[in-house]
């Protein structure tokens, strides 16, 4: 009896210490919502109103944050293009971006962050504030900035020392987010460069 219940002790440990061990399935994963919990990837806009879209680290595995870099695709019909604005840009305090953002469509980040971000389940990067000036549909990729910490595809950020990768939501190359339009699922493109090909 002594010897039973001695292995269900010992069965009943090593299943907790598993389960503690193990990471979360989102760890590590950067997308655009239009909320700060990274639930929403849609948004109907209403013309002439601006409204916030939120790029955020979901689940970090580091303690801080003290840079990040990655890309970015918007893509929607090129008859809609001038209809489309960003009217701005919030970064956390104490930031540096050397990336090349001045393009409304195509560019990317490389933030250095003079006090390190806290993590937390999901942690805010960046801020844009956009407008349109009619129901046009437009999609938001993530992916590589133009020059990589780390050569492998993927966004990225420091932890203080060293470089992390990070996962765009559902996997590289598929659509973050949208406007005026449903997010379609398995939505991918092959090369992120190549995303407004779909429009033209």
């Amino acid at each position: 009896m002594r010897t039973l219940l001695t292995l269900i002790l010992l069965t009943v440990l090593l299943t907790c210490g598993l389960a503690q061990a193990q990471t979360h399935f989102d760890d590590d994963v950067i997308g655009v919502y239009f909320d700060t919990q990274w639930f929403l990837k849609e948004h109907w806009s209403q013309a002439s109103t601006p409204f916030p879209v939120y790029v955020i680290l979901n689940y970090p595995t580091s303690l801080e944050i003290h840079g990040f870099e990655f890309g970015y695709e918007i893509a929607m019909d090129p008859s809609s293009e001038g209809s489309f604005f960003r009217m701005g840009t919030t970064l956390p305090p104490q930031s540096i971006d050397l990336g090349n953002s001045t393009d409304l469509f195509s560019g990317d980040y490389v933030v250095g962050l003079g006090t390190p971000l806290v993590a937390s389940a999901h942690v805010v990067l960046l801020t844009w504030e956009f407008m349109l000036l009619d129901s046009a549909g437009v999609s938001i990729f993530l992916g590589p900035s133009r020059i990589e910490s780390i050569p492998d595809g993927l966004p990225a950020y420091e932890i203080g020392g060293s470089i992390r990768a990070m996962v765009p939501d559902g996997g590289p190359g598929f659509m973050q987010a949208c406007i005026n339009s449903y997010c379609v699922v398995g939505i991918q493109e092959s090369s992120f460069g190549a995303v407004k090909a779909l429009y033209r």
